[in-house]
């Protein structure tokens, strides 16, 4: 069975020690990555009336955004090279090469 942690207890096992409504806000609305065109949340559960998280569910999350954010600044590469491209075209177009 996971050890199940609050979501203060969880803002305190990261670095920078985050707040525990900051996790909650995660939790419920996620963290939108335009890139991607998706919102990430952390996984929780509700037992009674606590709501509680794992280390394991921090690390997905964790995990999840920085993948999505990689695709963001790979997107950025992609179309600085394409306006790079269109640039060299015009210039070639206008020497008439």
């Amino acid at each position: 069975m996971q050890e199940y942690i609050t979501l203060k207890e969880a803002g305190r096992r990261l670095p920078g020690s985050v707040s525990g409504c900051t996790i909650w806000r995660w939790c419920t609305k996620g963290f939108y990555i335009p890139a991607a065109k998706r919102v990430i949340r952390m996984q929780y559960v509700h037992i009674g009336r606590k709501v509680f998280t794992t280390e394991q569910w921090i690390e997905q999350f964790i995990d999840d955004l920085t993948a999505a954010k990689s695709l963001r600044h790979e997107a950025e590469r992609k179309t600085l090279r394409l306006r790079e491209l269109e640039r060299a075209d015009a210039v070639l177009r206008q020497a008439g090469i």
